[in-house]
């Protein structure tokens, strides 16, 4: 069972469904020791030694690689605030995961390198490298 031990789904030989799988753990005293699996329609026991045939199942695309691009949190028209997130373009109450036919992509922001020594707050009070030394005073 190793490497399937995970899997939800199984075909039950039994009722020939696709069925979910209940797991229900087998204890010898208070120390687990092993699972038994379950057809969930006719209740039928498999032990771990038993062959059970799992059922691979792709999981479904709910967006395409176009969605995920145009969605409101990467359009340049999206604003957020702390009370609300809006579409300045259709002046509405948006969601960030909300898509719209009329998606603009925002422009990326590069972060700037600070130079050494520029903090303009130090420099506006005052305290920055060109401010004189407690020495000088």
């Amino acid at each position: 069972m190793g490497k399937d031990s995970r899997k939800a789904e199984i075909f039950c030989p039994l009722c020939g469904k696709v069925t979910l799988v209940i797991r229900r753990p087998v204890f010898e005293g208070l120390k687990k020791v092993g699972e038994k699996l379950v057809c969930s329609v006719c209740r039928t026991e498999f032990t771990e030694d038993e062959e059970v045939e799992f059922v691979e199942r792709q999981a479904p695309k709910v967006f395409s690689e176009e969605d995920g691009v145009r969605l409101c949190l990467h359009c340049a028209h999206y604003v957020v605030n702390p009370f609300t997130q809006r579409c300045m373009l259709h002046m509405k109450e948006v969601e960030a995961t909300d898509t719209c036919p009329d998606f603009v992509r925002r422009k990326e922001k590069r972060k700037e390198e600070k130079p050494e020594g520029s903090d303009a707050l130090r420099k506006l009070l005052g305290q920055g490298e060109d401010a004189g030394s407690p020495e000088e005073s």
